[in-house]
């Protein structure tokens, strides 16, 4: 009999968890996850440490314990890594992202033959009010420098490298699997928080953690419930989707290496034909590093996590048979080195049609125990001076945002968030308009008359100049004070993204600002592109 127990991680320190298997460059690429080999590195070192780990008890240990790779935890949600079967359009993305949107349709590989062919952006994703949210892990690089006598002459040489690494402060969970008879181990092991160091350079700061264990687990159901993924999966009669929530590596009954599982494997969980219809993989390689041996593992191909599988079996399945089938995929890591956290499956994992843009995100802060609205933080003089400051040195970084916001818009099909500026407007008219912009926004070297470029007919038309249904005139009126719903809506839409609330956070009159410099930028665009 198994037992289950979930580890909350929250590294101290930046973690070090080379990803590409070699140090041959100055610069090694980190994992986004920890790997369930280091997680089992940890955990044998520490129980050496309690001396439960000797001659007689390691061979029980090692051969009877599976750790899986332990994936992003934040605010309440568990991730997992993003499914390969859902797609978008890389340009559709960047346009409703621009725009403010809060979420996008997904495209299905397996229901819609002219899908997106692009990838989700987020690396994990996590299953919310029926949305899909995703997550990206923070990193890092640090610069280091050391020196080495490398000659008989004992001269010394320097090197200067950098490490990438996963930044402080995130955490993660992941899943142990044991032998019933380890349970005295493990319950001396986690009866109270640990400080493990994890990954590589831990005596240069890196690795530090805290480990949490829950209680006691004796199905795997109640791992899915803790985890929050229980709820979410199909009852399917003749066919199964497999998702690979780790990387996997399998072989047939020959021994040789295959990019699924065996269709012989299903059939004999339950006795009836089962046949591989379609996949959507990616492969990859191995990766470990034995401290004892010093030395890496060798390399063997593996289907990479997020990869899925369908099967579609020759008759229709029992509750029995489906529970088994389950139980049998889900309940235990499946394949070759299963100790090292390979072979992690879900079964027919419902996933939503949508997700939000935007990663997930808590307004709120705990400190010390006390919550910090940083909303209302920013209306603190001494740090509303300190973004000022920081976003004045933001604005080439702005200007790009405006050039790609402005590209987006420039004759969209929807009239609400159209920008038109005809091709038949020559040099000296484009400036003109330019001109009293730039006076807006204090940049005008010298007073111009208002009036003169106003009553002319390409401040009147919406067919040679407009913003949302206004013309130019009705947009300088906009901008000198004058209500405009139309224009007012169109900038809390777009200020409303997270690109937009960061560079103009001030007050309600940064409205204002954004639609001065949007039309700044696309004046002027339009101005050289006829040079």
């Amino acid at each position: 009999m198994y037992y289950y127990r979930i580890i909350e991680i929250k590294n101290l320190e930046p973690l070090k968890i080379g990803s590409k298997g070699n140090q041959s460059t100055y610069s090694e690429p980190t994992t986004e996850h920890i790997p369930g080999s280091t997680i089992r590195g940890a955990i044998i070192g520490e129980l050496i440490r309690l001396k439960l780990f000797n001659d007689k008890t390691k061979d029980n240990i090692l051969l009877n314990m599976e750790c899986y790779n332990a994936y992003p935890y934040f605010n309440g949600s568990f991730y997992l890594p993003k499914p390969l079967h859902l797609r978008t359009d890389k340009h559709k993305w960047r346009k409703a992202k621009a725009n403010g949107q809060s979420k996008l349709k997904l495209a299905n590989l397996f229901e819609e033959k002219d899908a997106g062919k692009n990838q989700l952006e987020y690396s994990f994703v996590s299953i919310k009010d029926n949305m899909l949210l995703g997550r990206k892990i923070d990193k890092e690089y640090r610069l280091h420098h050391f020196t080495y006598k490398s000659s008989p002459q004992n001269k010394e040489q320097e090197n200067i490298f950098r490490y990438q690494a996963i930044s402080s402060e995130n955490s993660f969970k992941a899943i142990i699997r044991y032998k019933q008879e380890l349970e005295k181990y493990m319950k001396t092991l986690f009866k109270e928080n640990r400080i493990l160091y994890l990954g590589g350079s831990k005596g240069s700061g890196y690795g530090k953690s805290k480990i949490t264990a829950t209680r006691l687990m004796k199905e795997f159901k109640e791992v899915k419930e803790e985890l929050g993924i229980n709820s979410y999966y199909e009852n399917k009669r003749k066919e199964i989707v497999i998702t690979c929530l780790s990387d996997c590596l399998f072989r047939n009954e020959f021994g040789q290496p295959i990019n699924h599982i065996s269709e012989n494997y299903l059939s004999e969980l339950i006795c009836k034909g089962a046949k591989l219809e379609k996949q959507f993989i990616q492969t990859g390689e191995t990766q470990g590093y034995n401290t004892t041996w010093k030395a890496r593992y060798p390399k063997e191909t593996t289907i990479k996590a997020g990869s899925i599988l369908k099967y579609v079996f020759e008759e229709e399945l029992t509750n029995d048979e489906m529970s088994t089938l389950i139980d049998s995929l889900e309940g235990k890591l499946l394949g070759n080195r299963v100790q090292d956290g390979y072979g992690w499956l879900g079964v027919n994992i419902k996933y939503p049609g949508e997700i939000f843009i935007g990663e997930d995100k808590i307004n709120n802060k705990e400190v010390e125990g006390q919550l910090i609205d940083l909303d209302n933080l920013i209306e603190d003089c001494k740090v509303k001076q300190t973004f000022d400051i920081l976003i004045s040195g933001m604005n080439e970084a702005k200007e790009r945002w405006l050039r790609t916001f402005y590209s987006l818009i420039k004759d969209a099909e929807n009239t609400e968030e159209r920008l038109t500026i005809s091709k038949d407007l020559n040099k000296n008219q484009l400036r003109n308009m330019e001109y009293l912009i730039e006076q807006f926004l204090g940049l005008g070297k010298g007073e111009i008359e208002n009036n003169i470029i106003l009553d002319r007919f390409y401040a009147n038309d919406n067919k040679v100049f407009s913003l949302n249904g206004c013309n130019f005139k009705l947009i300088w009126e906009f901008l000198n004070g004058r209500d405009n719903e139309m224009l007012t809506r169109f900038a809390n839409t777009k200020l409303s993204s997270q690109r937009g609330r960061l560079f103009y956070f001030k007050t309600n009159q940064d409205s204002r600002k954004f639609i001065a410099e949007l039309l700044k930028t696309a004046l002027h665009i339009e101005r050289m592109r006829g040079n």
